[in-house]
């Protein structure tokens, strides 16, 4: 097996955002027979291999990328997948480089929750207890893992209420309930690192999407209570928060519209700009915004919003030059780095696959 550090062999044009996706992937909305193929959705970065990404892609199933997400191979079909939606990598930063990382996703499939551990090629289905509730709860949606403990996992739901815990890496889960009064669904929860193992474990963030009166829920507990927090709402089908350690954490999300900054582990919240409101990540140098709704196509163009701002200046955001043909902003972006470069790969829906190598 190939060394997996970095290697300074990047290629591409520094500072500009290019358009990656293999010349294979259909982006065609009706591109199967239906209307449903949103094409590109979830880019992972494994942060001990960091040449390696992952790509989930409407019909098409799990793509990976051994170049810093230059060139593509599809690795698995997905044939009883469709929409592969929320997905995860294990964040683990001290695994040994020679072992694959455990993959996670879910499916808009009724199959449960999906896991892989031999580099994406073949995974397995785990359903989750029938009494959980109707079909819903087999649609995971979305995915979270522990920073201090990839066996510990939570996920959410397609247009359900609840949250699912797992603490043996998905074989067995816990239902944890959400405030039935607020009417959120489509969650996507989040660990905040504490900075002390026993409490990430417990304190959790989860934003619904734009539903109804649902906003942002915090909880200290695993759920046994829950502090609503008042706003956010996420986008169709994207949410992504920073955790920057010591408290701090951005989101960048509707209601009200924009990106906001905590410094309390997600208890009170500063809004910082109202360039964008999708999702949001960040280099070691700079922060970066933008919105993918899964609408837009080349006949109907939707704004990716794109914008940055420096880290040390996180107050002065500006807009990032957009492509015309990036006709859709990103569902999570995927930040990794060789020996020279920081570099972002984004999943835009019906766009593809972007890239954008820091000068």
């Amino acid at each position: 097996m190939r060394d997996s550090g970095p290697v300074g062999i990047v290629t591409g044009m520094p500072g500009l955002w290019e358009n990656v996706t293999p010349g294979t992937v259909n982006l065609d909305p009706g591109g199967f027979g239906n209307t449903d193929n949103y094409g590109v959705q979830d880019i992972l970065a494994d942060p001990v291999r960091p040449s390696d990404l992952y790509a989930f892609i409407c019909y098409q199933g799990v793509w990976r990328s051994t170049d810093f997400g230059t060139t593509w191979k599809q690795v698995n079909p997905g044939t009883n997948w469709s929409k592969p939606w929320g997905s995860a990598i294990d964040p683990n930063p001290n695994r040994d480089p020679n072992t694959p990382p455990a993959l996670y996703a879910g499916s808009s499939n009724a199959i449960g929750f999906l896991k892989s551990v031999d580099f994406g090629v073949t995974w397995t289905a785990t359903k989750l207890p029938a009494a959980f509730g109707d079909y819903r709860y087999q649609q995971v949606y979305s995915v979270d893992v522990d920073p201090n403990d990839t066996a510990h996992i939570i996920v959410a739901f397609h247009e359900a209420a609840d949250i699912g815990e797992s603490i043996d890496g998905g074989k067995t889960w816990k239902k944890i309930l959400t405030p039935a009064e607020d009417g959120g669904s489509s969650y996507y929860p989040f660990f905040i690192n504490t900075g002390n193992a026993a409490t990430t474990r417990t304190t959790w963030f989860t934003i619904p999407q734009q539903n109804g009166p649902a906003r942002a829920l915090r909880t200290t507990d695993s759920g046994a209570h829950w502090t609503k927090i008042g706003q956010f709402q996420h986008h169709h089908g994207s949410a992504q928060l920073l955790d920057a350690g010591g408290g701090t954490i951005y989101v960048s999300a509707m209601l009200p519209s924009g990106i906001h900054k905590s410094t309390d582990y997600g208890q009170t919240w500063t809004t910082l700009s109202t360039l964008s409101d999708g999702v949001v990540t960040g280099s070691t140098n700079y922060l970066y915004a933008a919105v993918g709704q899964g609408w837009g196509s080349v006949a109907e163009p939707l704004d990716p919003q794109l914008a940055r701002a420096p880290r040390g200046k996180d107050t002065e955001w500006t807009k990032m030059t957009s492509p015309p043909a990036m006709v859709d902003g990103a569902k999570r972006i995927a930040v990794t780095h060789d020996d020279k470069h920081q570099i972002l790969v984004a999943g835009n829906w019906h766009a593809g696959i972007w890239r954008y190598v820091e000068p």
